[in-house]
């Protein structure tokens, strides 16, 4: 994860939502929100005046063990 990178539309982010750490992909339009990769899920709005949303990173690499 990358800090210094600014996050783009299309980007998978490490976010922070009410202080808890989420991956998701950003979306910058038409509106901001975070979708999930499990549709069971429900897309998280940027811009809720209700929730404290900050984009902690963009992920740049991921390493994985089958």
């Amino acid at each position: 994860v990358e800090c210094c990178y600014p996050a783009r539309h299309g980007d998978i982010v490490i976010a922070t939502v009410d202080g808890a750490f989420t991956c998701k992909r950003l979306q910058l339009h038409p509106r901001p929100l975070l979708l999930p990769a499990n549709p069971a899920f429900a897309p998280i709005e940027v811009d809720n005046e209700d929730m404290e949303t900050v984009i902690f990173g963009v992920v740049r690499y991921a390493i994985h063990t089958l």
